[in-house]
């Protein structure tokens, strides 16, 4: 059995919303602006991501509102 790839280029619409549920566990939520790229029908769309623990705090450490960038 495999596993699908995602890969998202877009910029952080908000900063993000951390939240801590007791002394182990982080949340981060944000959102993410990604465009299609079309010249007939240019649009724009919003993903919600939430990443947990380690991860979350690293998203709270650099990650700003309008930063661009890459996810694998």
């Amino acid at each position: 059995m495999g596993y699908a790839k995602c890969i998202i280029n877009g910029n952080i619409g908000k900063a993000p919303v951390v939240k801590r549920f007791g002394e182990d566990r982080v949340r981060a939520s944000f959102s993410v602006a990604v465009s299609n790229n079309s010249k007939k029908n240019p649009a724009t769309y919003w993903l919600s991501i939430i990443s947990w623990d380690k991860q979350a705090e690293l998203v709270e450490k650099y990650f700003t509102a309008g930063l661009y960038r890459d996810w694998e």
